[in-house]
Formats: C-alpha cells, structure tokens, sequence
C-alpha cells in the first residue's frame, strides 16, 4: 500500500473555513464547514474516517473474505457440573446456538466433539475419542439446524485428549481456502498425556493460518490452554457463568474475523436481525436486498435491530439504493419523503444515536432520549443520486459519516458508550428503499 500523506489547506484551530480539504494519497475531500469553527477533536474524526473510506481499510465492503470457523466443544465428564446458569454443557449448547443465529450465511462452520461417547473409566478408547460432528460448509439455516441437532446428542462421559482433538481437526480445514479459525471450549487441560502445545506448535509449522482461540470454561487451571492459543496466534478467554461464556464466544469470533455483523441478504435475512413488523408490512428478502414488504401504508416507521449491547467502537457500512420513480409523478427520491436512519448505541428503542438520511436533502445525527428525539447536528447535505454507499464510523464520543466517499458529517456526544445498532426507514407508496451488504466491523 501506497505512503498516505495527510495534508491541510490551512491551519483549523478555532477557525473557520470554506475550502479546506483533506488529502489522502490522490483523494482531495472536503471538509464542511461548521458554525462556530472546526474543532482539532472534529477533525481528527472525520480524518479517520477519510481514512477508513479512502484507504478501503473494511475488509467487508462487498464481499466477506472466505471464513472457516470450527468449534470444538468439550464433552469430558467435569461438564456434568454444575455453573451459573446451569449444567456445564447446556449452558455451552445454549450458548453455541446463540453464536450461530449472529454468525453470516456466507462462512463454514463445523462442529467437532471430544469425551461424548466412551466413559472417563474405558481410558483406551475414550482418550482418542474426538468426532466431526458437523463438517465445515456455508452457515445456511439447515446447517445451523443440523449443528443443533448434533449438539443435544452430545453427553459428557470421558477424559480430555485435546492433543489427539486438535491434531484431527488439522485435517478438518484440508483444501479451505481463507480465515481457517478454531474456537475450543474447554473446562479443563489435557488429561489423557497427550501434548497439546507441541501440537500447537505443529498446526503453526503447518503454514495454513490455522489459529484457535481458546476458552476456559470455569478452569481450575489455565495455563495450558493459554499457552496453545497463543502459540497459534489466537487468543484465550475465560468464562465462569452463563453469561461470560456467551459473551466469549462472541469475542472469539470478532477477534478473529475482524467483523462484528455482516449481511448480504442472499436468499434470506440473517436471524440475528430482530424487527418490528406493522401490520402486513414488514422488512425482509427481495431479490437479495433487504427491503419494505407487503401492503405499505404511507408514513408508517419500520425498525431491524441487530447486534450486541457491548457494542462500543465500530465502523458501519451499507450501500442503499431507491426505486427510480418518474419526475412527473414526483416520485423521485428526493421528491419524497424516503428518510433513513441508521441506529447505533441503541439501549432500547427509546434511548439511542441515530444518522439520518434523506436523498437530496439534510443528513446528520439525532440523540434519543427517553422517547424524544434532539435536533440534527452536525447537518450535511446529501446528493440527488439513486445509489449511495454509507459509511458511518463511531469511537468513543465521535460520530462521522461519509456518503461515497466523501465526508460528510461529525458528531460529538457522550450520552450512550455502547449497545445495539439498527436501521429504520419510512414506507412510502412512491418509492421504495434497498440495502444491502450491511457490514460492522471493530474500530481498532
């Protein structure tokens, strides 16, 4: 990649200014001019932003590079115990399914199992007993189903052969091109004499970019299992409860795919999407964009929420395109009343950021407090166009939006530090809104 030079026009400290420019490498874009002068703190977001946009730094733009994730879960006896939350292996069934429902259609996810089928006192055969539950293919609602079903056939009985698991599982990921990723639940170290970190040490010699993350369920002692996601290159969580577990399981996942959400609305809408139909009309699947269906009622607000309350630092992008309607009917684009919203750090439906967005018209971001929404800050003006591509990057108390590329608005409020993020868009007989390739990856 190219050196990228960041260069002013003109010094901005507490001034104003009605050309001033970034310039990233060969891009020029300009910065809006705000009442009252720019702030350094401003600026520095929205040339993140510029960055992010200009040096295409989202690997999710359009197109997920090829993920593989396989989940290996232990099955030994000590998973009869109980936790916070319940019996050690519901609580991960449970939480397994949860991870599948957020997870895209477009990666492979397997399942592999260990100590499920030959009991802890039949040492010979229960020290090499690993399965592949569910080979590596695309998440589609079947395979979440099918992966659900091998889960409840898994009963804790043996000892713990991670050693013996992970070199299996080596071959599981044999001609997968991509992000080969394994994420091993485990509540305790090796018990059968094997050597996992001498196998750790072999799947790295491998030369396949095979990394496993590693998860410490209520662990007595963890050294071991830090130890083989770190000569891998992933990393170890420790979870103690219901809860903690669900929630590493997430951050497996984000840390290894540098992607929090994605969605291509290909064939159906990811599960983790939650929305409020109105009547008949509802958000949903047309012709691989996600869009307005059923009877629509003018005027009618339709919401989707996704994602998860930690949320804090991300980078959001969606591309939205409109009906093209007929200017004689007034039903272009802009010619409606076809406003946008997309929503970020969303406590609930009544406590929440969002960026508001009407073609050919004002752009900027509203705070919801209590039920009631604040003015448009930070007000941009959006182009008369029928395709858009939105970039919207948050950190920490700075909000910025590029439309196309090009900056557009910025934001500074300390009121949410974190939670759900969603969209809403108003129905309108005249003409409809797509969107499509909705991605959320961490601000790092």
């Amino acid at each position: 990649m190219d050196k990228r030079e960041i260069s002013f026009k003109r010094r901005l400290i507490g001034t104003t200014c009605a050309n001033c420019r970034l310039r990233i490498g060969r891009h020029v874009v300009p910065i809006r001019r705000y009442q009252g002068g720019f702030s350094m703190r401003m600026l520095r977001w929205g040339v993140l932003l510029v960055l992010v946009v200009g040096i295409a730094v989202v690997a999710a733009a359009t197109e997920l590079e090829p993920t593989n994730i396989e989940i290996i879960l232990d099955a030994s006896n000590s998973m009869v115990e109980t936790v916070p939350g319940g019996v050690k292996i519901d609580v991960a069934r449970r939480a397994i399914e949860q991870l599948l429902e957020i997870l895209p259609a477009s990666y492979n996810v397997g399942l592999r199992g260990y100590g499920h089928r030959f009991s802890h006192t039949d040492t010979g055969r229960s020290c090499t007993d690993t399965e592949l539950l569910s080979a590596l293919k695309p998440l589609t609602q079947e395979n979440r189903t099918a992966i659900k079903q091998r889960l409840t056939l898994m009963q804790p009985k043996g000892m713990t052969p991670i050693a013996y698991t992970l070199e299996h599982a080596v071959n599981d990921f044999f001609g997968m091109s991509g992000k080969n990723i394994i994420i091993l639940v485990s509540d305790g170290e090796e018990t059968c004499g094997g050597d996992p970190l001498t196998t750790a040490d072999y799947i790295t010699s491998l030369g396949i970019d095979l990394k496993v993350y590693v998860i410490g369920f209520e662990v007595s002692s963890k050294k071991q299992l830090e130890e083989i996601a770190q000569r891998t290159g992933g990393r170890y969580y420790d979870a103690r409860n219901a809860i903690e577990l669900g929630q590493a399981l997430k951050q497996a996942v984000w840390q290894a795919t540098s992607v929090l959400f994605f969605d291509d609305f290909e064939g159906e809408m990811s599960p983790a999407w939650h929305t409020n139909p109105v009547g008949d009309t509802h958000l949903g699947v047309d012709q691989g964009r996600l869009a307005i269906i059923g009877w629509k009622q003018e005027d009618q607000l339709i919401t989707a929420w996704a994602g998860d309350p930690l949320w804090c630092n991300l980078i959001l992008q969606v591309d939205l395109t409109y009906d093209h309607g007929d200017s004689y009917y007034g039903t272009l684009p802009w010619q409606r009343n076809n406003k946008v919203a997309f929503l970020f750090r969303g406590q609930d439906p009544n406590n929440l950021v969002g960026f508001f967005f009407q073609p050919g018209g004002e752009c900027g971001f509203r705070v919801k407090r209590h039920g009631i929404w604040g003015e448009l800050q930070g007000t941009g003006t959006t182009p008369e166009l029928f395709a858009y591509r939105l970039t919207v990057v948050v950190e920490e108390d700075a909000c910025s939006a590029a439309i196309n590329g090009e900056l557009i608005s910025t934001f500074i409020d300390d009121t949410f530090s974190r939670g759900y993020l969603g969209l809403q868009c108003m129905v309108d007989n005249g003409n409809r809104v797509y969107f499509d390739n909705f991605a959320v990856t961490p601000l790092e």
